[in-house]
């Protein structure tokens, strides 16, 4: 083990039953407890470090919800891209990819519902003026057609 101050090697000391080590050129203890505990000093930094699933999921969601938002279907993964932005912002982990994740998610989630609104407003304009796909209007046409027909080769 190397001292965090000076990178000397650290000697292995006892006195009285206790164990500590010592830093022969800098002279400081250091608690064997100490490096398990503080990856700084020497410890494992799997423990310390905080999970990011969530974050990073957040802003992989919020991605996906962005270029999906053109077809529509992009709500469903920005909207759930956006509630884990939120817990993850509130457990304070990894705050840089939650707030990545919010803001994507959000622009996916305000993109999608602009193209599902607009949609079904042009969707009533056209049904209106007579210009739609349904089965009913098909019919319509095709009996109009025959009555035409019909009365044109008389």
């Amino acid at each position: 083990m190397k001292c965090p101050v000076c990178n000397n090697e650290l000697a292995l000391k006892e006195s009285e039953g206790k164990k500590y080590f010592l830093c022969t050129k800098c002279k400081k203890f250091y608690n064997p407890s100490d490096f398990m505990s503080n990856p700084k000093i020497g410890g494992n930094n799997e423990t310390e470090r905080p999970p990011m699933a969530l974050s990073i999921s957040s802003m992989v969601l919020g991605i996906i919800g962005l270029l999906l938002s053109c077809l529509g279907i992009g709500i469903f993964p920005a909207i759930i891209g956006f509630i884990l932005a939120i817990i993850a912002l509130a457990t304070h982990r990894s705050k840089g990819m939650a707030i990545a994740g919010l803001v994507t998610s959000l622009i996916g989630i305000i993109i999608a519902a602009v193209i599902l609104i607009t949609g079904t407003a042009v969707n009533g304009v056209l049904e209106e003026q007579g210009f739609t796909s349904s089965e009913k209007t098909k019919k319509e046409s095709t009996e109009k057609d025959k009555k035409n027909s019909e009365e044109s080769s008389e």
